[in-house]
């Protein structure tokens, strides 16, 4: 018995249970969400940094966040784009405005990038190299993440 990956196993299913307690009930997992989350939380080496970094900051939907784009109904979007646009405006208030690219679900301001979930929160991600890495928590408010 490989003595490491029991304990590793027990402690999963220690975290699972405690879940299960605090919020009655666990999201069904695909056997690539589950094996993030167990990178994240245990710190494994497999090459999923960027995921389990998604994960740590915003969970299944953290990992979507990074994984997927997707096109918010029209109302959904005109909704984000206009809390973005406020919060553009407030942030940075007196400075020149800011070039912002827009693709389904991403803003684009510089090397950050904002996106905006399923959930209705907002997943800041900057850049790092050629690609977008999780910076933080996601936010109701997009301006908590511009300032």
């Amino acid at each position: 018995v490989d003595v490491a990956a029991l304990e590793l196993l027990a402690a999963s299913a220690a975290s699972r249970a405690r879940d299960l307690l605090t919020h009655g009930h666990l999201p069904v997992l695909t056997e690539h969400q589950d094996l993030v989350r167990l990178s994240a939380a245990f710190g494994l080496d497999l090459g999923l940094d960027a995921e389990a970094a998604a994960w740590r900051h915003g969970g299944a939907a953290g990992l979507e966040a990074l994984e997927t784009a997707w096109t918010p109904a029209r109302q959904d979007l005109a909704r984000a784009r206009a809390l973005l646009e406020t919060a553009l405006e407030t942030v940075r208030e007196g400075q020149p405005r800011a070039a912002v690219e827009t693709a389904r679900n991403r803003w684009t301001i510089g090397d950050l990038q904002l996106r905006y979930g399923r959930d209705g929160r907002w997943y800041p991600f900057e850049r790092r190299g050629d690609a977008w890495w999780p910076a933080g928590p996601p936010e109701r408010d997009p301006a908590a993440l511009l300032g």
